[in-house]
C-alpha cells in the first residue's frame, strides 16, 4: 500500500477540481496548485481572447463610425438639395402664381373687351342704319329738289 500524507488526500473540492484540469499533477505538486496555474492559464487565454474580440469590436466600432460619419455626411448634403429644391419650388410656385393673376387678368380684359366689342357691333349696326335713313332721306330730298326745280 501506498504511503499518503495529508496534501496528497483529496478533498471533496479538489475532487470537482480534478475534474477540471486535463492530467494528473506532476510528481511533488499538489493537486490544488495544479488547479490555480490551470485556473490562471485559462485567466490568461480569456483575457487575450477578450483584448482579441475587442480589439475587433473596436475596429468594428471605428468602421461603423467612419460609415456613419460618411452617412451624415451624405444626408446632410442631400438635406441640403432637398432645401435647394424647396426653395427653388417655392419661386416656380412663386412665379407660376403670378402667371396665374396674369391671365386671370387678361382674360377680365378679353372679356370687357368682347363687352366692348359687342357695344361697338351694335353702334355700327345703328350707324349702318342711320346711313341707310340718311341715304333715303337724302334721295328723298333731291328728289324733292329736283321736282321743285322743274
Amino acid at each position: 500500500m501506498a504511503n499518503y500524507s495529508n496534501a496528497d488526500v483529496v478533498s471533496s473540492d479538489d475532487e470537482s477540481a480534478y475534474e477540471l484540469i486535463d492530467s494528473p499533477p506532476p510528481p511533488g505538486e499538489h493537486l490544488s496548485e495544479v488547479v490555480k496555474r490551470q485556473d490562471s492559464d485559462e485567466k490568461y487565454a480569456k483575457i487575450e481572447e477578450l483584448e482579441k474580440k475587442v480589439a475587433e469590436m473596436s475596429s468594428q466600432l471605428e468602421e461603423a463610425n467612419m460609415r456613419t460619419a460618411n452617412q451624415d455626411f451624405n444626408f446632410s448634403e442631400l438635406l441640403s438639395k432637398l432645401e435647394d429644391m424647396a426653395i427653388r419650388d417655392k419661386k416656380i410656385i412663386r412665379v407660376a402664381r403670378e402667371y396665374e393673376l396674369r391671365l386671370e387678368y387678361a382674360e377680365k380684359q378679353l372679356d370687357s373687351n368682347q363687352g366692348m366689342k359687342e357695344t361697338l357691333a351694335k353702334k355700327d349696326e345703328r350707324v349702318k342704319e342711320l346711313e341707310k335713313k340718311v341715304a333715303k332721306m337724302s334721295s328723298q330730298l333731291e328728289e324733292a329738289m329736283r321736282i321743285a326745280q322743274e
